[in-house]
C-alpha cells in the first residue's frame, strides 16, 4: 500500500475521516470540483483523504497535500482488493465515498464488509451505465445492485443524471442531487491584459470551448462552428483550453482537431492552449464560451463561464434546463442543426455579451444561485457524517 501524508493540526477531537475514491487525481471537472470542497471543510471536523485508483501521482496532488489530505494510490490490479481492505481495516474511515460510477458496486460492497457506516456512491456522468454487449450489461447490472444494496448514500449532479442511473431514485430516501459547487474566482484587469498580449487578442470575437479531448467533449463540432462563423466575418480568437491526460482516445481526438486546423488554415487564431492555471481569466476575456458536448453529467464549465460573466452556446443538455431558473445567459441549440444556425446564435450572443452590465448581472445570479462551494461542502459534510440532512441545495422530487 503505497500512500502520500501531509501531516495535520492535532485537535482536542480527531476529526471524521473520508475516503474518497477515485480514478485519478488529474485536472478534470469533477476531480477539482471535488479538491474545492476540501478546501471549504472545516477540516477540524472532517478530514478527506484520496484513494487514486490510477496507481500513480497526478496533477492536483500537490494541492491536496497542502491542503492536508492524504493521496492512496491503488491501482486496478489482481491485488487491488488485497490492498484496498487493508487499507478500510487499518483506516477506520467512517464514510468511503466513491465517484466511479460503475465499479463503485466493488467499493461499496467491500466497505460494508469492512464495517464502514457510511458508504456513497456519486453519479457524474449520464452515460457510462450504457453497454451494448452482453457482458458488459451483465457487468453493469450486478454493480448497479450492489450500490443499491450496499450504498447507505446515492448522491448525482443533477436530477438528470440519477434518471439515467438509478431508475426509481424518486422513491429512494437515500438518494440526492447535490450540485458541484466551486467559488468564484475573479481576475483583475491586469490578469486580463496579460492574457490578451500573451495569445495575441485583438477586438475580433473571442470564444472559449473549455475541457479534455474526449470524444462526448465533441471539439471536433466546436471548430467545425468557428470555422464557418471566421469564413462569415473573416475575424476571431477560438481558445482551446484542456489536455488530453494521456488517454490514448484524447490523443487521438486531439491529433485531429490540429490536423483540421492546418487544413483550414486557422493556426494563427485557433489557440490550443493545454491544461491552464488561469482559465476564469481566460473566460472573462472571452466573448462567449462555445460548448458541443453529447452529453453531460453537470456541465462545470458552464457554470464556471456563467461566474465569469461571460455567456454561452450549448448543446442541448438537461442540467441547463434543470439549472436554467437560476442561470441565465445560457442558450442552447441542438446538434442536428447546421453550422449556420449556430454562427447566427453565436452572433446574437456576442453583441449581449459586450453589455457590461448584462455581464454584471451574469455574474450576480451565480453568486445568489445553488452552486456555491461553501453549500455543497456543508451538504456533503453533513452526508459523510450522518447528521441531519439539510434542505438547502439538496434536490428531491416530491
Amino acid at each position: 500500500m503505497s500512500s502520500v501524508a501531509a501531516a495535520r493540526p492535532e485537535t482536542s477531537a480527531a476529526p471524521a475521516k473520508v475516503l474518497r475514491v477515485l480514478w485519478s487525481l488529474n485536472r478534470g471537472g469533477a476531480e477539482v470540483r471535488a479538491v474545492d470542497v476540501v478546501r471549504a471543510l472545516d477540516r477540524e471536523q472532517v478530514a478527506v483523504d484520496f484513494v487514486a485508483l490510477c496507481g500513480k501521482p497526478s496533477e492536483l496532488d500537490e494541492t491536496v497535500r497542502d491542503l492536508g489530505s492524504q493521496i492512496h494510490y491503488l491501482p486496478m490490479d489482481r491485488k487491488f482488493v488485497f490492498r484496498f481492505w487493508a487499507l478500510l481495516r487499518h483506516e477506520r474511515p467512517t464514510c468511503v465515498h466513491c465517484q466511479l460510477t460503475l465499479f463503485s458496486g466493488i467499493v461499496m460492497l467491500m466497505a460494508w464488509l469492512a464495517g464502514v457506516p457510511k458508504r456513497m456512491a456519486s453519479y457524474h456522468n449520464m452515460r457510462c451505465l450504457e453497454k451494448k454487449s452482453l457482458i458488459g450489461k451483465l457487468y453493469s447490472g450486478t454493480m448497479k445492485w450492489l450500490v443499491k444494496r450496499f450504498a447507505t448514500n446515492i448522491v448525482a449532479v443533477s436530477e438528470g443524471t440519477l434518471d439515467a442511473c438509478v431508475s426509481d431514485w424518486r422513491s429512494d430516501d437515500r438518494c440526492r442531487v447535490v450540485y458541484q459547487g466551486f467559488p468564484q474566482q475573479s481576475s483583475t484587469a491586469r490578469e486580463q491584459q496579460a492574457v490578451r498580449e500573451e495569445l495575441g487578442l485583438d477586438s475580433s470575437p473571442i470564444i472559449i470551448n473549455v475541457g479534455n479531448f474526449r470524444t462526448i467533449k465533441n471539439q471536433i463540432r466546436t471548430l467545425q462552428i468557428f470555422a464557418h462563423m471566421y469564413r462569415d466575418f473573416k475575424a476571431g480568437h477560438l481558445l482551446f483550453a484542456g489536455g488530453t491526460h494521456g488517454y490514448p482516445e484524447s490523443e487521438t481526438n486531439f491529433a485531429e482537431i490540429q490536423k483540421v486546423i492546418n487544413e483550414l488554415g486557422l493556426e494563427s487564431c485557433v489557440h490550443l492552449l493545454g491544461n491552464r492555471q488561469d482559465v476564469s481569466t481566460l473566460m472573462a476575456v472571452s466573448d462567449l464560451m462555445l460548448f458541443t458536448s453529447v452529453s453531460e453529467g453537470c456541465a462545470n464549465v458552464i457554470w464556471e463561464a456563467i461566474a465569469q460573466g461571460t455567456p454561452v452556446l450549448t448543446s442541448e443538455l438537461p442540467i441547463v434546463d434543470e439549472l436554467s431558473t437560476y442561470m441565465p445567459g445560457v442558450v442552447q441549440c441542438s446538434l442536428s442543426e447546421d453550422n449556420e444556425v449556430w454562427v447566427q446564435k453565436l452572433h446574437e450572443l456576442r453583441l449581449q455579451s459586450k453589455d457590461t452590465t448584462f455581464r454584471q448581472e451574469l455574474k450576480n445570479q451565480f453568486a445568489a444561485g445553488p452552486l456555491n462551494v461553501t453549500q455543497s461542502s456543508r451538504i456533503y459534510q453533513q452526508l459523510w457524517t450522518g447528521q441531519a440532512p439539510v434542505e438547502t441545495g439538496l434536490r428531491k422530487a416530491a
